[in-house]
């Protein structure tokens, strides 16, 4: 992993086996959210079926901004102007996974990094956010950012659902479902 000063503000970018991360943060932050994101990769190419194409010569790109001012920064110098209402968004197009600390839990600041980082692989590897219902895509987000970190062990564990969120779309694609079935089919795309 490597940092690289991008411009005037702290912000630099670093760099693992399948991502790139954009931060103001510390090194031993960038690290550490690297490495939740490649112990959570396995688990993303499992949901998705396979792999991103070509993921070996390039990386999917991330930003964790440590406020909503400096998140405001990144994004304008990405060309987006997005009002900041929650801890990230992936924008359709975009292929970043854009976030910033919401709440002050650890688990939180891990479970939006998951969360939308579930969003980049699904656009990078279909092209588009938008190949499944939302309650789809933002279900199979919850879940694999449900999850526990045992920090002495360095394990991450995903899946984890006596974790719920205030909106269960795990429920509403049942009753989704249920109404009208359906099938997944993913399409060909890459980042």
């Amino acid at each position: 992993v490597t940092g690289v000063q991008t411009c005037a503000l702290p912000i630099s970018w670093w760099v693992s086996r399948h991502y790139a991360l954009k931060t103001d943060y510390p090194e031993a932050k960038a690290r550490f959210y690297l490495t939740l994101l490649e112990m959570a990769y396995p688990h993303y190419v499992e949901l998705f079926g396979r792999e991103i194409p070509g993921i070996g010569e390039k990386r999917m790109a991330a930003c964790y901004a440590s406020s909503t001012g400096n998140l405001a920064t990144a994004l304008k110098s990405d060309g987006i102007n997005w009002a900041i209402q929650a801890g990230g968004i992936t924008f359709e197009g975009f292929k970043c996974a854009y976030m910033y600390p919401s709440g002050t839990l650890d688990y939180h600041q891990r479970y939006i990094l998951l969360h939308e980082c579930a969003h980049l692989y699904q656009q990078c590897l279909t092209g588009s956010g938008y190949t499944a219902p939302e309650w789809y895509g933002e279900g199979v987000a919850d879940s694999l950012a449900s999850h526990v970190w045992e920090k002495a062990a360095i394990r991450l564990t995903v899946h984890v659902f006596d974790k719920p969120t205030t909106h269960d779309y795990f429920d509403e694609g049942m009753i989704a479902l249920g109404r009208k079935p359906m099938t997944a089919q993913i399409g060909r795309a890459s980042c």
